[in-house]
């Protein structure tokens, strides 16, 4: 199970947030998937609808972004990914203009998957770093 259980959070990363294939949200993710932390943190994550919301400011932000895993780790019902995004702020994020900078951001996404679809991700990332690299 540990194979398709990364495929899954590789698909999250690549065809959701690094391709904007938004739709891909709803065969991924549970009706009731939770995200807790990251750009998820102060919203009501508990909708497949609340993921291709964050995906569409984060490609409209960052049209030339690229995500890239810097390892994986896949433990029973649960995957680790460690990242990092590059990108080119083209587009207004987290009420910040558009500043034309380029910014690097790292996190950790530990997703928990059951019946084949992604029930929760609990991100570490960087917030107030990303705010400053875009401010600047």
């Amino acid at each position: 199970m540990s194979d398709e259980n990364v495929d899954l959070a590789n698909r999250f990363h690549w065809e959701i947030f690094q391709h904007s294939n938004f739709s891909v949200a709803d065969e991924l993710l549970s009706s009731d998937f939770r995200w807790h932390g990251g750009m998820g943190q102060g919203t009501n994550q508990s909708r497949p609808e609340n993921v291709k919301q964050i995906a569409s400011a984060i490609s409209s932000a960052f049209p030339d972004r690229e995500i890239t895993h810097l390892e994986t780790i896949a433990l029973g019902d649960e995957v680790i990914i460690r990242w990092s995004m590059t990108g080119t702020h083209q587009g207004p994020l987290l009420g910040i203009p558009p500043s034309n900078k380029l910014i690097m951001v790292t996190g950790s996404d530990s997703f928990r998957i059951a019946d084949g679809k992604i029930v929760e991700l609990s991100q570490e990332m960087d917030q107030l770093d990303l705010v400053r690299q875009l401010r600047g």
